[in-house]
């Protein structure tokens, strides 16, 4: 009769182990508290320079995206996962939805599939960045 109360507390044991094991292998979580980095030509008058663009999805569901040099517009919102797609919704005046291909540890600009353009170039990737893989 104890034999048998500890196999099934054990049972319960590796299902509660195995259940919480697998929710941290979910797309959110291999994506969460990541930076992402885009390098980039873009041109500026009548030169090309090489710009570096940075994407950082926080555990919380916010994003910030933007140049990474000082005084540089940045966008802000909340991202989500749908089907093979991240997705940006940007929060503020304008109602932007930007859409990133999820491949592996990269993710690539979807120009046609969001509402509005990021001044990028559509398939640029985004490669995962430094302490935070």
């Amino acid at each position: 009769m104890l034999k048998r109360k500890i196999l099934s507390m054990l049972l319960v044991l590796l299902c509660i182990v195995g259940i919480c094991g697998c929710s941290a292998n979910t797309v959110e979580s291999k994506l969460s508290d990541k930076l992402y980095m885009s390098t980039a030509q873009i041109k500026i008058g009548k030169n090309e320079v090489t710009r570096d663009y940075l994407l950082f999805l926080n555990r919380d569901g916010r994003f910030s995206y933007a140049m990474a040099e000082p005084n540089a517009d940045e966008h802000y919102g909340q991202w989500s996962v749908e089907g093979d797609n991240l997705v940006l919704d940007a929060a503020g005046a304008i109602d932007a939805r930007y859409v990133f291909k999820i491949d592996g540890n990269t993710l690539v600009y979807d120009k046609e599939n969001s509402n509005r353009p990021l001044n990028i170039k559509d398939g640029s990737v985004f490669k995962r960045k430094g302490i935070f893989n």
